[in-house]
């Protein structure tokens, strides 16, 4: 199984996540980038892995793949940040129908970028954090891979987008409303740990209006959210 996992990894070296290899899929090829996916595989990777020295090699393609894509033109005339797929394995915006824009996608590869930094940290790494992942100057890099999400999640949080089955659009998804406070809750640690407090303060008290967005939710219907013991989640 793992065997399987990993060869939808980095795909040509480029650092794309396939949905599927086959390109003949009754129903149409999956053989896509979907940015939503490819963020969620690299963070479930990262967490079965379990050791930065087994994954790095596939998250520093991530990253890669992640500020190539973050500085596209749009063929569709929106933020290529929220684009939902890409060709593979160059990354070119996917140029066929969809539902756009599919707002998720900067902070689920936010979370994941995020995890990825501080395991580097963690070991020590910090030349690489800040040449890729949060440069400290929007004039590299646009910030880094992880500031560039973020400030799309801070900026553009009420923005329309469609639901996870592309059928309809909201400003007011429960999933794209709990994963954007995760986002930056975990954005405000991050900034911390670099020093920037500032920043730190900015995505904290964000994350407490998304709070109060998404609590709406709860109490709708019966909601249960547990986290297993001694494991964590994608969220």
């Amino acid at each position: 199984m793992h065997s399987y996992y990993i060869r939808n990894l980095n795909i040509q070296g480029k650092g794309g996540v396939a949905a599927a290899p086959d390109t003949a899929t009754p129903g149409g090829s999956y053989y896509y980038h979907w940015e939503r996916d490819g963020a969620l595989s690299m963070r479930a990777y990262m967490i079965l892995t379990g050791e930065l020295k087994e994954y790095r090699t596939y998250m520093e393609a991530y990253t890669s793949w992640v500020i190539r894509v973050q500085n596209l033109n749009d063929p569709h005339d929106q933020d290529v940040r929220t684009e939902p797929k890409y060709y593979l394995p160059e990354g070119g915006v996917y140029i066929g129908g969809c539902c756009r824009p599919q707002t998720d996608g900067p902070g689920l590869r936010a979370i994941a970028l995020i995890q990825f930094a501080n395991d580097l940290l963690t070991s020590g790494d910090l030349v690489y954090v800040k040449e890729n992942l949060y440069t400290g100057d929007t004039n590299i890099k646009k910030g880094g891979a992880i500031y560039n999400d973020l400030d799309w999640v801070v900026n553009n949080w009420d923005q329309n987008g469609c639901d996870l089955w592309e059928e309809i659009q909201s400003n007011d998804f429960f999933w794209n409303r709990y994963n954007f406070r995760k986002a930056l809750l975990d954005g405000a640690a991050f900034a911390k740990r670099m020093g920037d407090s500032s920043l730190a303060n900015k995505y904290q008290t964000q994350a407490q209006k998304y709070k109060i967005c998404y609590m709406t939710h709860i109490g709708m219907v019966s909601f249960c959210m547990k986290k297993p013991l001694g494991k964590k989640m994608l969220l």
